[in-house]
């Protein structure tokens, strides 16, 4: 097959091959699986931030066939030249991941607020769960980060009118969570 190109942040060509091996997280708070509907080939992340190589040519199939496992996100591309490629460079400055966690803290609170009204439902419910691991672990103790968060989320579900209880992140040590 033909080699898929982009320029990376430096104006360099970036070439694509179909058998290029791709990192790619799971970014839900269980497993994920995906099964290639014609070769029925499957691949199983078992956890939120498990990471699997796949082949550039499965991510294709996997966004033809079902484009809402990177949009959700389920999953996660670690590659920025194949983000770019796929032209999810924006999308991706609204996911969290959890090495990136600490910058989503270290934003201003208009900023903070601001990130969580742009991103997606399922992104909001990593922040909570990471928030929480974070706060439970003694990682992040910002109260006023903590409430904050906590209240633009609550806003936000209750405005969209999610399918998504009002969150508490100040009953960590009540309950168990899964990341």
């Amino acid at each position: 097959m033909a080699n898929k190109k982009t320029k990376n942040n430096e104006g360099t060509i970036i070439k694509f091959d179909d058998n290029d091996l791709i990192n790619v997280m799971n970014y839900t708070t269980g497993e994920c699986i995906w099964i290639n509907p014609m070769t029925k080939q499957e691949w199983s992340w078992l956890e939120f931030g498990s990471v699997l190589q796949i082949s550039f040519s499965e991510i294709t199939v996997i966004k033809g066939h079902r484009p809402q496992f990177f949009t959700k996100p389920y999953l996660v591309i670690l590659d920025d030249d194949v983000v770019k490629f796929f032209n999810w460079t924006d999308f991706y400055k609204l996911i969290v991941k959890p090495e990136n966690i600490n910058d989503f803290y270290n934003l201003s609170s208009e900023e903070l607020v601001k990130f969580l009204h742009n991103t997606t439902p399922d992104v909001r419910k990593v922040i909570v769960n990471l928030t929480k691991k974070n706060i439970k672990n003694n990682t992040f103790n910002d109260m006023f980060k903590t409430k904050l968060i906590q209240e633009t989320i609550n806003e936000i579900n209750k405005k969209d009118n999610e399918d998504y209880f009002n969150i508490n992140l100040f009953d960590v040590f009540d309950e168990e969570f899964e990341l």
